[in-house]
């Protein structure tokens, strides 16, 4: 039984600190980002609006920590559509580059969102010059979260460990079954804390993808 309870215990450790991450990413070497002027973000993918338009605002908030100019989301729509783009690449028409250059428009960054779970986000980016079409910058990032499997070990943990209380207690078939049902519950319940200290909610998730996505940002305030 301690063989098993140690097992038990090695497991929900590993899988506990377990997560997934990955990033891949390119910058222009030869461009100078401090040429740019204001920058418009456009979210894209499977997510609803209103998720949209957290991860536009996560997004334009980190591009104001590394000292680039972003556009109000407020103000996004009448200039996206003003300037006739086409599908979000970045490429707008003659008419449209005008209308951009009223509103001192250098890049638009479009952030695809490729899932949205509860417990997995991946996304992909690129500030793309709208003037020339050129990709100036991409990044990916994926991040994970596993505190569904973490919180099922506990609660089969404490299964098992009120059944050897149960055991322990009473030597008989009846007291281990009680003793399962019992520590089943009080001990899943009890430690149903610590299963969430190793939970990240989708919020918390989605703060931590978009700062992997932007991470290989050319910082203006450093650089």
């Amino acid at each position: 039984m301690k063989k098993k309870f140690s097992l038990f215990i090695i497991l929900l450790s590993v899988v506990a600190f377990v997560s997934c991450a990955s990033s891949g990413n390119f910058v222009k070497q030869d461009f100078n980002f401090h040429n740019l002027d204001r920058i418009a973000v456009v979210v894209d993918g499977k997510v609803s609006e209103a998720r949209a338009k957290e991860i536009s605002d996560l997004v334009a908030m980190r591009m104001l920590e590394y000292g680039y100019d972003v556009i109000d989301r407020a103000n996004l729509e009448q200039i996206i559509n003003e300037a006739d783009f086409q599908s979000f690449s970045g490429i707008a028409s003659p008419q449209g580059q005008k209308t951009l250059a009223i509103y001192n428009v250098g890049a638009l960054v479009v952030v695809n969102v490729s899932a949205y779970e509860s417990s997995r986000i991946s996304m992909t980016s690129k500030m793309i010059d709208v003037q020339t079409g050129s990709i100036l910058w991409t990044s990916e990032a994926s991040k994970a979260s596993i505190g569904k499997a973490t919180n099922l070990l506990i609660s089969l943990g404490g299964t098992a460990a009120g059944a050897g209380i149960g055991y322990a207690v009473g030597r008989d078939a009846t007291a281990t079954i009680v003793g399962g049902l019992l520590g089943g519950t009080l001990t899943a319940g009890g430690m149903f804390g610590l299963g969430a200290l190793f939970t990240k909610d989708q919020a918390e998730l989605t703060r931590a993808t978009v700062k992997k996505l932007t991470n290989n940002l050319p910082n203006l305030i450093l650089n």
